[in-house]
């Protein structure tokens, strides 16, 4: 069995590698939304890799989207907040007004999404809810051919810098609880944004959104009203499958520092790659990608079949993203001193791994997905 890319792969990991190392390794990031760097990727074809031409895509798989993240990262590894806030953007709202969307819904967004000249805030997550979609107070009220809006919502990735946000809010319904999703464009009285600043992942959006008797009018419903839960579940289980090509990409740049830095720093009259506590250090980190990379492309070879992937998503999100946190403190401990100073950069990585552990679902979120899927019950 071949694992290795294909020819499509390896050119959209080639040119992604190139554009990011050439674009995206200078400049400041700013931490509330890296709007330098998206408007430089909106350039380059990043948010519409798997949206066809007619709306404004490049008709791509999943696989070459993977692979083209995996090439940003190992080229500029420090814009995962740029990476991640167009993940979120594609699979939470690109890539479900393509599914779900009306003509007319396309007509008037899609092309503006995946072309990045228009960003989206995927607004799901609440400030009692968390990863529970079953507990929502956000609510949806009918009013004539229009649905109200209240409620508040956090860590909403894009939160700052978007154009359209794609809310999921609970329909008031006494009799059953059920889900819709709502396009609420840009400058709609009563939404309201507030940047919140995290210790990594700079430039994502990350906001907290609060919608006050926000009125929006029937056609900007997207799916069925009450199909809110089944657009999540499908949203969010391909964005954890595929979400973690820009993960590889930095912990492949992790291992080439770790490589590098250990074979010219001296300590004793020799390098520090001669000590066999660090090399043993750079092994793991090997390994550790290595492992990630299989469990990822496999996962993502399913959803680009169009397969369900539950348990296969769970747990390729939670091993990457529990590998590239230890990969980030062995690289750390691995440079010493050296690993703890700002002005090298190296514990910037731990900060934004302790962000991976966290978004599409914590590490305990998966596990516990894990085991129902195999049949454990409380």
């Amino acid at each position: 069995m071949d694992f290795s890319f294909t020819e499509s792969q390896q050119k959209a990991f080639d040119e992604a590698y190139a554009f990011a190392a050439e674009s995206l390794t200078h400049g400041d990031v700013d931490p509330a939304f890296d709007r330098d760097g998206w408007r430089k990727c909106a350039d380059f074809g990043a948010m519409g890799v798997t949206i066809p031409a007619e709306f404004g895509g490049r008709g791509d798989s999943l696989s070459e989207f993977v692979a083209m993240f995996e090439g940003l990262a190992y080229g500029a590894p420090r814009r995962l907040g740029l990476y991640i806030a167009i993940n979120a953007h594609v699979f939470g709202s690109v890539e479900t007004l393509f599914k779900a969307g009306t003509d007319e819904q396309k007509k008037r967004y899609l092309k503006k999404l995946a072309t990045g000249e228009w960003v989206a805030a995927h607004s799901v997550t609440e400030p009692d809810g968390g990863s529970d979609i079953g507990n929502m107070k956000t609510i949806a009220r009918k009013d004539g051919d229009r649905w109200i809006i209240n409620g508040r919502k956090k860590y909403t990735t894009c939160g700052a810098g978007a154009d359209l946000h794609v809310v999921y809010a609970k329909m008031d319904d006494p009799d059953r609880y059920r889900l819709s999703c709502l396009l609420v464009e840009p400058g709609t009285p009563g939404m309201h944004v507030r940047p919140l600043p995290a210790s990594g992942l700079d430039g994502s959006g990350l906001s907290e959104v609060t919608y006050e008797n926000v009125s929006v009018p029937e056609a900007n419903i997207l799916g069925k009203p009450g199909s809110g839960a089944m657009l999540f579940q499908g949203s969010i289980e391909r964005e954890r499958a595929c979400i973690f090509g820009f993960v590889l990409g930095a912990m492949r740049k992790q291992v080439d520092i770790a490589v590098q830095y250990a074979n010219e720093r001296n300590v004793g009259g020799r390098p520090i790659a001669g000590y066999q506590a660090v090399a043993h250090r750079i092994a793991d980190m090997k390994m550790r990608l290595d492992a990630a990379r299989l469990l990822l492309y496999n996962v993502t070879a399913l959803k680009a079949a169009n397969k369900r992937a539950p348990t296969e998503a769970a747990v390729a999100k939670l091993f990457i993203s529990e590998s590239f946190l230890a990969n980030s403190m062995d690289l750390c401990r691995i440079h010493g001193g050296n690993g703890f100073l700002l002005e090298n950069g190296i514990e910037g990585y731990l900060r934004d791994a302790l962000g991976t552990i966290i978004f599409s679902g914590t590490s305990d979120i998966q596990r516990n997905i894990i085991a129902g899927q195999l049949g454990v019950r409380g």
